[in-house]
């Protein structure tokens, strides 16, 4: 394969949600028709909780996020062994696409950056 047509993909979503980091992930997890998502403190200094699931070459975090009210909550996703492609500036922003999905289809109010930041 021509590894020079390669690009990734990558999601970050706000979610404002009712509930708990445990909630939201077994709702989408149910929702999305994936693994359920592993609820750990992160490696990293301030050791929040962090679900994580993956599924279809991609990975996914769902973390609290109280940055951008009234969201409370943040999805990252990507796609798996895609270091290249990040390097390369060859990643495709699917965030609009899937803030849109959630919202739609499944009654999660979800959003972009931009639709939340201040003035």
């Amino acid at each position: 394969m021509n590894s020079t047509n390669v690009y990734g993909a990558f999601v970050r979503v706000w979610i404002r949600y009712d509930g708990t980091l445990e909630q939201l992930a077994n709702t989408l997890a149910s929702k999305l028709q994936l693994n359920s998502f592993d609820v750990e403190p992160s490696a990293d200094s301030p050791h929040v909780k962090v679900g994580m699931t993956e599924a279809f070459g991609w990975e996914a975090w769902l973390e609290e996020d109280a940055k951008y009210p009234p969201c409370n909550f943040i999805l990252k996703m990507e796609t798996e062994d895609t270091f290249a492609e990040i390097a390369q500036g060859k990643m495709h922003d699917l965030s609009p696409w899937f803030a849109r999905f959630l919202s739609n289809s499944f009654d999660i109010e979800a959003f972009l950056a931009e639709e939340i930041l201040p003035e």
